[in-house]
């Protein structure tokens, strides 16, 4: 088993819930990155004392995953192997909907529709705000299965949202409901998504925005994506055709 260090808990007492959780199994420990620097081409991380690598990600997140994966690799087939594990994460491919970049003429998409939890929405909020943009815009999804500490949870997000984003989209009835008192950053609040709102949303969008989708799999935000596709051309006209204009 590996383990990701984490700053909310003492060495101590990580080691004893990460050596539970294993069992009879040995436990890594893993150190997070020195450095990691956003470029054109992905994140820049430089791991502790291995060296230097380029993620194919702007997901900030996956820096302490790439990390886990390397002294895992490393453990198993040597130190002297790490120059080949380091090449080995250059041919990382995300998955689709989850942290895909899409450009649409003069909107860069971050679509992370595919799911979504209140660990990985923070983290997809501290991604949207390392992007250089005229304007970071947020439009966000219910998540499900929380039980009764969704409301909470929920609430938590968008307190999130409002330090990260620069303006705030919110879909579902709990996160419309998290968002009413957003201090001047929602751009929309609407309990269902259907067609009439995708395209209110696309049309929201200014030329330099950088927007995160992100949601539960049940709220379909791919469907807030197809609208932005569709409604900015590649040269940033908008126009009222659906279609008209792809990534």
């Amino acid at each position: 088993a590996a383990c990701a260090h984490t700053p909310h808990l003492d060495d101590d007492a990580w080691h004893d819930i990460a050596q539970s959780a294993a069992g009879d199994r040995d436990v890594l420990f893993v150190e997070p990155p020195v450095h990691v620097t956003q470029r054109d081409e992905g994140l820049r991380v430089l791991f502790d004392r291995v060296g230097e690598a380029t993620l194919p990600t702007h997901a900030v997140h996956d820096a302490s995953n790439a990390a886990v994966v390397l002294e895992t690799a490393i453990s198993l087939v040597g130190r002297e192997r790490a120059e080949a594990a380091l090449q080995g994460l250059a041919l990382y491919e995300p998955a689709d909907m989850r942290q895909t970049r899409r450009q649409c003429g003069p909107i860069t998409v971050i679509d992370d529709a595919y799911n979504a939890n209140p660990d990985s929405m923070i983290a997809a909020l501290h991604t949207l705000s390392q992007q250089s943009a005229s304007r970071r815009v947020a439009v966000l999804g219910d998540m499900c299965e929380l039980g009764g500490a969704s409301a909470a949870l929920h609430s938590e997000v968008i307190e999130h949202a409002q330090r990260h984003a620069d303006a705030i989209v919110a879909l579902g009835p709990m996160t419309a409901a998290a968002a009413g008192n957003s201090r001047g950053k929602l751009l929309l609040a609407s309990e269902r998504v259907d067609e009439a709102v995708t395209l209110r949303i696309a049309s929201a969008l200014k030329p330099g925005d950088v927007v995160l989708v992100k949601a539960s799999r049940s709220m379909a935000l791919e469907r807030v994506v197809a609208a932005i596709e569709s409604r900015w051309t590649a040269d940033g006209v908008l126009t009222s055709k659906v279609g008209a204009g792809e990534c």
